[in-house]
């Protein structure tokens, strides 16, 4: 729980670029905690798997918008990194 807090506080953080909001962080963590000592287990489960799997999307729009600077990025490091990798890019330029 502490861990868990800790991500939000500093997530809150960084996107509002300011520290106001850790009081109200504070006591939304507190009130979820209490809501879910007081819930039915399967409840509290299944709200945590929903918002675990809702953490994708950031993730996935980040991917797709950023998946040929990381190809490149990728193929930079393979070719000085890794001899074989930069010979078999050779190979499939000249086939």
């Amino acid at each position: 729980m502490i861990t868990f807090y800790t991500y939000v506080e500093r997530s809150v953080e960084f996107i509002s670029g300011t520290n106001k909001y850790a009081k109200v962080v504070r006591v939304l963590w507190i009130l979820s905690i209490i809501f879910g000592a007081v819930s039915q287990e399967s409840f509290v489960w299944d709200l945590a798997d929903t918002f675990n799997g809702l953490m994708i999307i950031p993730n996935l729009i980040g991917l797709l918008i950023l998946h040929k600077v990381v190809v490149k990025l990728k193929d930079e490091y393979y070719g000085q990194q890794l001899p074989m990798y930069r010979e078999s890019k050779k190979n499939k330029s000249t086939s």
